[in-house]
């Protein structure tokens, strides 16, 4: 085995998929629960949350991690069956075998449960659709093409007293997740300046995604957060709750003192991180693990598209 006991725990998760093909006759029996064996889906899905646990047990090299959340979910589709599972630790080696094992587990008990009716079934398409953490960084599938705008607000750094080193940490964050940079801009701490851009760039760019970085803190010049609320449409206050949340392990003193806010205008998402590097990193590495499904909802795309109107959502 490779050795990972130096290797520090942090947040890691994983996404995977596969494709059952199967006739007609038998997407139908599955939704109806028709079935000789009963119920495959949720059978399917208890098989697979329960498939990833025991993922040490069956990849003879593969690390023991304990698992925080495993889900499995199932949605019938006109050509057959698309099955999702996604996997979070907080480990020193990420979770992707066990996802790709709860998936293809979950696909395997709805063969055997279909084959007397269907012995043509085919899987196929079993990926890795997206991993998050640990050194090798981030790999999102679904994030390849998204446009993002990145602000730094700095007083010092606008007029040139200092180099900007937080919107280069997230630039490169950001491009390893495939991510094109529309604009990337300095300006100083002016609420008025912050607005009028931030409302520019959603107009005339229509980007995913707005960063903001610095001003979020209690000087009579961090303005980001009010800014921000002249210009979205809605609030996420969850978004950063979560941050300020994840962050008091590390920063106990200083992370609940943060006003920074998330929201939407339209469809772009604009969100307040702090200004120092090593924060924008912090932050980026705790957010970046739900862009997958924060855009997923944003298009309107939902948990899952499902064309026939059938889909399984596992419990927890």
């Amino acid at each position: 085995m490779v050795g990972v006991t130096a290797k520090p725990e942090t947040l890691r998760s994983a996404k995977a998929s596969c494709f059952l093909r199967a006739s007609a006759t038998t997407l139908e029996a599955l939704k109806s629960k028709r079935l000789p064996k009963g119920d495959a889906l949720t059978v399917a899905q208890v098989a697979g949350i329960q498939a990833a646990k025991l993922t040490p047990h069956l990849i003879p090299l593969c690390h023991s991690l304990s698992a925080g959340d495993i889900s499995v979910d199932i949605s019938v589709l006109e050509a057959g069956v698309k099955i999702v599972s996604r996997v979070e630790a907080i480990a020193a080696t990420g979770p992707e075998m066990e996802a790709l094992v709860a998936c293809t587990v979950a696909a395997l008990t709805l063969y055997d449960m279909c084959k007397s009716m269907d012995p043509s079934m085919v899987i196929d398409e079993v990926r890795l659709e997206a991993k998050t953490g640990g050194k090798s960084g981030h790999h999102l599938d679904g994030l390849s093409g998204k446009r993002a705008v990145i602000l730094t607000l700095s007083d010092r750094a606008s007029r040139g007293i200092y180099q900007d080193l937080s919107g280069p940490v997230a630039r490169e964050a950001l491009k390893k997740i495939g991510f094109e940079l529309a604009h990337c801009e300095i300006i100083p701490d002016e609420l008025d300046l912050i607005a009028e851009r931030l409302l520019n760039f959603c107009e005339n760019l229509a980007p995913d995604l707005i960063l903001t970085l610095g001003g979020t803190g209690l000087s009579h010049r961090d303005v980001a957060p009010e800014a921000t609320e002249r210009v979205i449409d809605r609030k996420i206050p969850g978004i950063a709750e979560m941050l300020r949340a994840q962050s008091f392990a590390k920063h106990p003193t200083s992370s609940f003192l943060s006003r920074a806010v998330a929201g939407l205008k339209s469809k772009t998402l604009i969100v307040n991180l702090p200004g120092k590097p090593a924060a924008v990193s912090e932050n980026l590495n705790l957010l970046i693990p739900a862009f997958d499904h924060i855009f997923r909802m944003i298009s309107g795309e939902g948990h899952e598209s499902k064309a026939l109107g059938q889909s399984h959502r596992s419990v927890r």
